[in-house]
């Protein structure tokens, strides 16, 4: 057994797909490329993992194969279908978004759509499962939000929908959702965006934030704390916690499951 291999298959397992950049951003505490490299060899030759070239960059990545659910027990609701390749650059951009935002101190757990299954999706938006949710700690408070990646336009009906389901979530006590962070690459048409969110009463316009993917980096201090200048995590997301406000226990980064065998 490769001495790195959970930690580096419990990471693609969790994101899905993961360019190899953002696997030396997260091993960097770990271990050198080289040993990286090696171990995703050893990974992908017991054919756990699967190596894909990203659409329209010079970049490769790596997905999860069936088998890598099967081994780090991931119960059945959460296992995703194979990614297709016209899906490879929206599942990029996904884990580039959750990995930018583990960098703020305030963040404190951070869960993959992969890992919300259909009991947490009732208790925290109804009718929407995003592509992340972040658990954020600071001072006395403590709660979730959203995080939805739009790469390429959607209609304005299906836009109206996010905002009204979100909307409903949001300003009743009993859901966990307490806001959404919309990250709008150029192409999705942000200012169908911008024009919901308008529509919306001012005190809910302060719980749907738009942002580009290169705004991440300069997010407010106040809400989501300092941001960690390296290239790796914050503290709190290493100190092995699961989501406190999820029903089933959602796990995240960098936990690593002690029942795998490689």
């Amino acid at each position: 057994m490769k001495r790195h291999a959970h930690y580096i298959a419990t990471l693609i397992g969790k994101y899905r797909a993961i360019t190899v950049t953002q696997l030396g951003t997260a091993c960097q505490h770990l271990c050198k490329r080289s040993v990286l490299y090696d171990n995703l060899a050893y990974l992908k030759n017991r054919e756990l993992i699967q190596r894909v070239s990203h659409p329209t960059l010079p970049r490769y990545g790596y997905i999860a194969r069936p088998e890598l659910d099967q081994i780090l027990g991931r119960p059945p609701e959460q296992t995703l279908r194979t990614l297709r390749v016209t899906d490879l650059s929206h599942a990029f951009a996904v884990t580039e978004a959750l990995f930018e935002l583990s960098r703020y101190s305030y963040v404190t757990a951070v869960a993959h759509e992969s890992e919300i299954s259909s009991d947490d999706e009732h208790l925290f938006c109804p009718g929407r499962r995003p592509d992340g949710i972040i658990q954020i700690e600071r001072e006395k408070w403590k709660y979730e939000i959203a995080v939805e990646v739009e790469r390429t336009p959607k209609g304005l009906d299906r836009v109206k929908e996010m905002f009204t389901l979100y909307r409903k979530a949001i300003s009743n006590p009993k859901y966990q959702c307490a806001g959404v962070l919309f990250v709008l690459h150029p192409g999705c048409k942000p200012e169908r965006y911008q024009e919901e969110r308008m529509k919306l009463p001012s005190d809910e316009q302060g719980k749907v934030l738009l942002q580009t993917p290169e705004g991440l980096a300069e997010l407010s201090s106040q809400y989501f704390g300092l941001r960690s200048e390296g290239s790796g995590f914050n503290s709190g997301l290493k100190s092995g916690k699961v989501r406190q406000l999820s029903g089933g226990g959602v796990q995240y980064l960098p936990m690593i499951s002690t029942n795998a065998v490689f």
